[in-house]
């Protein structure tokens, strides 16, 4: 079972890198600019629900590529 696309309800750094394509030092960038949601801090766990990042990827139709999220056409 991928932890990524089902089963567990929430994903770490390591696996919103995996989902979006990138590294997990971008990951943390993004949310400091804004431009990916939020993560829900469990103590010093850092943790997204599965279902807005996989919702943000689909309502948004966005993927990061070379970088930089960029609008799917």
């Amino acid at each position: 079972m991928n932890a990524v696309t089902e089963g567990s309800a929430v994903l770490d750094t390591e696996q919103v890198a995996q989902l979006l394509q990138c590294s997990p030092n971008h990951v943390r960038a993004l949310v400091r600019r804004g431009e990916l949601i939020a993560p829900v801090r469990l103590g010093a766990l850092v943790r997204w629900p599965r279902a807005l990042v996989l919702e943000w990827l689909n309502t948004a139709g966005r993927s990061v590529r070379g970088g930089r999220i960029v609008e799917s056409r």
